[in-house]
């Protein structure tokens, strides 16, 4: 069905074990302060593109 209301759902396949990945032993404050950083400025910037794409519609 073609609707902007629905999506497709994917599943885990139940024979792959996904858990921690890498070394968490290893890890380090800033670096982890640093991805999310990336991340929120990411999302954010995804928002306003939405958002203007929003009001340019109107």
């Amino acid at each position: 069905m073609d609707h902007p209301m629905i999506c497709p759902v994917a599943e885990q396949d139940p024979d792959i074990r996904v858990g921690v990945m890498g070394e968490p032993e290893r890890s380090d404050p800033e670096f982890g302060m640093k991805v999310t950083e990336e991340c929120v400025e990411a999302l954010a910037a995804l928002i306003r593109k939405m958002e203007t794409a929003s009001e340019e519609g109107k």
